[in-house]
């Protein structure tokens, strides 16, 4: 996805097709807030909508009412709401507004997670804005979130003899400022091609000169660079001849030698990504098998420290996909060589500024069931897609919504993120029902059991357990209530934590169903 970014670099910065929106926060990042402590979220309201006072009623994760309530907007159109809210997920809607803001309760704020979790913000093409950048970082930092994935375009890139060209309009050395400032590293990656290249990628070390620029510039916020996007699908590739195509994967393999080494006599520490791949090797319709054995066979493996893949499908699926990677790595004679997940994305249907309760339950059960599956099968970073609003042909993607405050997906990610970092996998994956998956994780909280099942809700809205459960965590974080000893499945994703010595009884029942 966003190969085609260059073409829309004003999607998410202003709210698009119709008015202004009557309410807008203050600060986005407020939207992070401490749970179980009173907090105040600011608004700005224009006057029309500026009554002396708004209703409002706050909604939990499945929509159910939490509370309601009246917020007075001040004589200078500015409104304040404050709130105490528990550990999870929830939204604030103004109803006579038709407005509605997502807010995410931590039980601490500013706890780093682990480098697995990163996510793909594309604000260098997404978010244009200096103010609104900076408070989407401030967001990052309050999950924790310490890596990135964003873009650089060689087309957009001209130094000259006296001076280097690298903000312009994206701003891309005042993001990286920025970044850098909150201690967040970068996976950037390298888009397009200089505009003196006259074959499918740079071919000689003078072509590929500028990324020692960028490298000194940018290199130590960097913690890997992919040399490209999707270069097996895209309006070149797909048109190419079979005799073409293997010259592209040639030339391919050839860049990736050539831009390592640029960005290793700068910054040896980097990590440089081949990929990234759009599609699995799995024998499917969409299938980038030749294309990975052709890279293979020109030399790629040899001068890149990982490599890099993008998912669109359900976590069943990715689970399949991730073992075609691996079997592709032994038969080029890398097997120990680390897999990323680079975009990890589920859309829901173009058209609102946030999706309908149930698109956004989909969205989130999916892209934190592929992190829970990716985890727990050792994938070393794991990227979704994407941070900002954004519109794609018929789909919108977006773990924040126009207003850019969180949706569900992002409230997902973070307890994904908050359970499972500084854990290892104990167990295989295993079937628990037809359409789902379980994990047993040992946490320095101790073990926890990460349920997953294909729906959010459905025939199998409970899984008994054989053995007593300290704490049941819903996909958000929110506490759950078992009934009877069952653990509750309507969220599609369940944290169920329990006593290290009944960890051999989880593992047992997970391999029984393997």
């Amino acid at each position: 996805m966003l190969v085609l970014l260059l073409a829309i670099a004003s999607c998410a910065c202003t709210v698009s097709g119709g008015e202004a929106p009557s309410l807008v926060p203050v600060d986005v990042a407020q939207f992070i807030v401490p749970a179980g402590s009173s907090v105040t979220l600011g608004f700005q309201a224009d006057a029309a909508a500026c009554q002396a006072s708004i209703a409002y009623v706050v909604q939990d994760y499945v929509g159910a009412e939490e509370s309601s309530g009246s917020a007075k907007c001040r004589a200078d159109n500015t409104v304040e709401l404050l709130v105490k809210l528990p550990r999870g997920y929830h939204e604030i809607r103004f109803t006579a507004l038709n407005a509605a803001f997502g807010v995410i309760a931590l039980h601490q704020l500013n706890e780093r997670v682990s480098a697995f979790f990163g996510i793909d913000t594309a604000f260098s093409y997404l978010e244009l804005s200096a103010d609104k950048r900076a408070q989407f970082v401030g967001q990052l930092s309050r999950l924790g979130i310490m890596s990135v994935r964003d873009r650089i375009s060689w087309n957009e890139l001209q130094p000259d003899q006296q001076s280097w060209n690298g903000a312009g309009h994206h701003q891309f050395d005042d993001l990286r400022q920025l970044y850098s400032q909150h201690g967040i590293k970068v996976l950037d990656v390298l888009q397009g091609l200089p505009g003196d290249s006259a074959d499918y990628f740079p071919s000689s070390k003078a072509s590929v000169s500028m990324i020692s620029e960028m490298a000194g510039r940018w290199g130590k916020v960097w913690n890997g660079v992919e040399i490209a996007n999707e270069p097996d699908h895209n309006r070149v590739y797909d048109k190419l001849s079979p005799a073409e195509q293997s010259q592209y994967q040639r030339q391919y393999a050839s860049y990736a030698s050539l831009a390592s080494k640029e960005i290793k006599d700068v910054v040896p520490a980097a990590r440089v990504v081949g990929g990234a791949f759009a599609f699995a090797l799995s024998g499917d319709k969409l299938d980038s098998s030749k294309f990975a054995d052709g890279i293979a066979a020109a030399g790629l493996t040899q001068s890149v420290d990982a490599i890099s893949f993008h998912t669109y499908v359900e976590p069943k699926t990715l689970r399949r996909d991730i073992g075609t990677y691996r079997d592709w790595l032994l038969r080029s004679g890398v097997p120990d060589m680390p897999l990323w997940i680079t975009e990890a994305g589920w859309p829901w249907k173009r058209g609102p500024g946030r999706p309908p309760l149930d698109q956004d339950q989909a969205s989130a059960l999916q892209m934190a069931g592929k992190a829970v599956v990716a985890y727990a099968m050792g994938i070393e970073r794991y990227y979704p897609f994407v941070y900002p609003y954004y519109e794609e042909k018929e789909k919108n993607f977006g773990m924040t919504g126009k207003e850019r405050t969180p949706l569900r997906s992002l409230a997902a990610y973070a307890q994904a993120a908050k359970a499972l970092s500084g854990s290892s996998a104990i167990s295989s994956l295993g079937n628990l029902s037809e359409d789902g998956v379980g994990a047993l994780f040992k946490t320095p909280n101790g073990a926890v059991l990460v349920i997953h099942q294909k729906e959010s809700s459905g025939s199998r809205p409970w899984l008994s357990v054989p053995f007593p459960v300290a704490k049941c965590e819903g996909i958000d974080g929110r506490d759950l209530k078992m009934v009877d000893g069952r653990v509750p499945l309507t969220d599609g994703l369940v944290y169920v934590w329990i006593s290290d010595a009944d960890i051999a009884k989880a593992k047992d029942m997970l391999e029984r169903v393997r």
